[in-house]
């Protein structure tokens, strides 16, 4: 089964023009993590998330490759964060996206989607192939309430199932 079968297509997305602030509160109004960051051409350019936001707030001493592993010593450092979060809100998100994330495409297996997001987490950014134009995401729920209603279908519609998911489902053991 292709990432196209658990696609969301309406997401909500940022601009590099977002500022922090706006973009923490577009995730806070939907109950979200992270958004995929679109270029004007609908090119996807990356990932803003809370993880990137707390990238930026904390020293680059815990947050580099071989860092600091215990910060137990750093006492009161709560107001220095905070001063921290309100100097850096009006600031573009654009130096602040994480566009290291494998992008998956609407042929892409889901068990190829759910592997990326094992390794880099979720929601995997699905986009097109030829143009780099975002299309959508998959995310972790999608992909389990795919395979949930492939079992339903399975158990009470067989003759509704295509022949590439009877191939995947012997493949797996699922059908005989």
């Amino acid at each position: 089964m292709p990432c196209r079968d658990a696609l969301i297509s309406s997401v909500v997305s940022l601009k590099e023009s977002h500022s922090f602030d706006e973009a923490l509160a577009l995730l806070d109004q939907n109950n979200i993590r992270s958004a995929p960051v679109i270029g004007e051409d609908s090119e996807y350019l990356g990932m803003f998330s809370l993880k990137s936001t707390f990238k930026a707030l904390l020293p680059v001493a815990i947050t580099m490759e071989g860092g600091l592993d215990n910060v137990d010593f750093v006492i009161g450092a709560s107001p220095g964060i905070a001063k921290k979060l309100k100097k850096i809100g009006p600031r573009h998100i654009g130096d602040h996206i994480d566009n290291g994330i494998v992008a998956g495409h609407l042929d892409t297996p889901l068990l190829e989607a759910m592997r990326l997001m094992v390794r880099q987490g979720s929601p995997l950014p699905v986009v097109d192939r030829k143009t780099g134009r975002f299309i959508g995401l998959v995310s972790e729920q999608s992909i389990l309430n795919t395979f949930r209603h492939l079992q339903e279908i399975v158990a009470n519609r067989p003759a509704e199932l295509s022949p590439e998911d009877v191939a995947l489902l012997k493949e797996f053991g699922v059908l005989d």
